[in-house]
């Protein structure tokens, strides 16, 4: 039981620090902008035990989405970024635009004609 404790409490702490370097390393880093073409667009799905009622679905279990989004530079190298549902619902493969970035952080994406 205690060793179970410990590890939860271990995992948390590892994710809280790696949330810490992560974002003091966006902090770091510059400003961005690119010319990309989106490549590859795709949902992270994850069930989970429910928690409470009101977020169960009807398999029983309660779930998040999270959606990606893979864009390539000119040069070919490739980027992916964590987005909203609402973004990835705007996004199609081959869309091409600007992107913004701040280190790993996603600021926005305009397209072109």
């Amino acid at each position: 039981m205690i060793k179970g404790v410990i590890g939860v409490l271990a995992v948390i702490v590892v994710l809280i620090l790696a949330g810490y370097l992560r974002q003091r390393l966006n902090n770091k880093s510059p400003y961005q902008s690119a010319e990309v073409k989106v490549v590859d667009l795709r949902e992270d799905r994850q069930d989970y035990e429910p928690v409470a009622e009101a977020a169960v679905s009807r398999s029983g279990l309660s779930s998040v989405t999270e959606y990606y989004v893979t864009f390539e530079k000119k040069n070919g190298e490739r980027e992916e970024f964590h987005i909203s549902e609402q973004e990835y619902g705007f996004l199609h493969v081959g869309d091409k635009g600007k992107l913004s970035y701040h280190g790993t952080q996603y600021l926005g994406f305009d397209k072109t004609a």
